[in-house]
């Protein structure tokens, strides 16, 4: 196991903003615009380590934005930073086959799940009706939650972890199946009717959104249901480079041999492991290769 250190900078950015930042040097060889600063000790060992030649400049916030989680400026105001657009085109289709609908009003009763139309990284997700339009949803009983990223053609899909509030602590991710949602699916015991139907709304899913982007996500969950377990229809699209093709990027980059990955973020410091950065840091990001290799 390895993990890598990244500060947490108190009272300027939010902790995946600073995530995010340190991340950079591993995938990207342009220059980074950012409001960090990185101490010397992490450049020398980007250096030393990877041969990685960190080159930033310190710039307003929005032009880190603009440089690195977006693919292109268009996507900074994409019409996917509100989930209406995606759940709309679900509804149409008729894919929804739970209890789901846009609301300015508490159902007055338990069992659903409401959403804020705006939010990031799992951020605007109650049980408890917020008093302004929100999408509202039976709630289901979650198995695992996975992802789907498309950019020019290619499709990867992996697992991903979240914790009870729907926020991201990782991912998972197998080089058998990251190309082959039918495999990835039947690995996890979905029934080939419900694997079927999923492939054709992933299809048509993926079409609407590719049209108006270029490089995104769309999240996903399996559950269980009294018939077996299904899959939700789409639960949004991340229109930007998300957390799970970050460490993707890494994989491929600086683990070429492992066949099996999880990345997973703590704010605990591992007993064991090889640490991949000296940094006396609160905010570890574990790799743990499940090949062997």
């Amino acid at each position: 196991m390895y993990y890598l250190d990244f500060y947490e900078p108190f009272g300027s950015n939010t902790r995946w903003n600073s995530l995010f930042d340190y991340l950079y040097f591993f995938i990207e060889d342009e220059p980074f615009y950012t409001t960090n600063s990185f101490p010397d000790e992490y450049i020398e060992y980007l250096d030393q380590e990877f041969d990685i030649k960190a080159s930033f400049r310190k710039m307003r916030p929005f032009h880190q934005f603009k440089n690195y989680i977006y693919f292109n400026d268009q996507q900074a105001n994409s019409i996917f930073h509100s989930k209406e657009p995606f759940f709309s085109f679900l509804i149409n289709e008729g894919f929804y086959e739970h209890e789901a609908c846009i609301t300015e009003n508490n159902l007055e009763k338990s069992g659903y799940i409401y959403k804020m139309l705006t939010g990031f990284s799992g951020r605007g997700i109650f049980e408890n009706y917020m008093k302004e339009t929100m999408i509202a949803e039976k709630k289901l009983d979650r198995v695992i939650d996975f992802s789907i990223f498309f950019k020019d053609g290619e499709l990867i899909i992996y697992e991903n972890k979240v914790d009870k509030t729907f926020h991201y602590k990782g991912s998972v991710f197998d080089l058998e199946t990251i190309h082959n949602p039918e495999l990835f699916l039947k690995k996890r015991n979905v029934s080939e009717y419900i694997i079927k139907n999923f492939l054709i709304v992933l299809q048509t899913s993926l079409s609407f959104v590719n049209s108006k982007s270029n490089g995104f996500s769309i999240d996903y969950f399996i559950y269980r249901s009294d018939s077996g377990l299904r899959i939700h229809p789409g639960c949004e699209v991340n229109d930007r480079k998300t957390m799970g093709y970050l460490f993707y990027k890494i994989l491929l980059k600086n683990f070429p041999k492992s066949k099996k990955a999880k990345f997973s973020l703590d704010k605990e410091i591992p007993e064991e492991g090889v640490r991949l950065s000296p940094l006396s840091a609160t905010f570890p990001v574990y790799y743990l290769d499940l090949s062997g290799n």
